[in-house]
């Protein structure tokens, strides 16, 4: 927190799962994708 506001800095940039590497960003962009597509087929 910075003057009473949350200030984010930095993040996962990586995780491992199962031995395998993923870029955390890009992850969560996939997931956003996945879901949306999920809502509109409703």
């Amino acid at each position: 927190m910075n003057e009473g506001k949350i200030v984010h800095r930095g993040g996962v940039q990586w995780t491992i799962k199962d031995g395998f590497i993923y870029h955390a960003p890009t992850m969560l962009e996939d997931v956003k994708d996945i879901v949306k597509q999920a809502r509109s087929a409703k």
